[in-house]
């Protein structure tokens, strides 16, 4: 199930600006992201739920870039925290709550715009933790459905994999 309603939509209330705080600044550096995508995949897996908030974490990230509005609604300094969170529950579906909880920090410590960069950190952790490897194979004829199972198979079971 997607955590992502498909359609959403929010009117901005003509009250709802809040003083910009010196906090309220995006975050741009490496480090903070680093150290909330490790700490949500830390999280993540102690429950036992690394595919499934991998998911969900790329569905809300894939949101985020296809709907401007989404965008600027979770992205914006005159928004308050509070304003962010109810909106929040009302464009997901389902979430899991480790999901839900790690969203909520990050609008609460305005950390929301590196919701990209955590998304990448995840998947190289994730990658790591499975270790997987992007793998290409190029072919002078098409391949078909079978052939390219055998061939990842094959792969997976070559010397020195995984």
């Amino acid at each position: 199930m997607s955590p992502i309603r498909s359609a959403w939509s929010r009117k901005r209330s003509p009250n709802s600006t809040s003083p910009q705080s010196p906090r309220a600044r995006p975050a741009t550096d490496g480090g903070a992201c680093q150290v909330y995508a490790g700490a949500f995949f830390e999280a993540a897996r102690q429950h036992g739920k690394l595919d499934e908030l991998r998911e969900q974490l790329a569905q809300f990230a894939d949101a985020l870039s296809e709907n401007r509005q989404l965008a600027v609604f979770f992205f914006s300094p005159y928004l308050s925290t509070s304003e962010k969170q109810e909106g929040l529950a009302r464009v997901l579906e389902g979430p899991d709550p480790l999901l839900l909880n790690f969203l909520e920090l990050l609008i609460e410590k305005h950390r929301m715009p590196v919701i990209f960069r955590i998304r990448q950190r995840y998947e190289r952790l994730w990658e790591e933790e499975r270790r997987t490897l992007p793998v290409e194979v190029t072919s002078a004829i098409a391949l078909d459905e079978q052939t390219t199972r055998t061939s990842a198979r094959r792969s997976a079971s070559a010397p020195g994999a995984p």
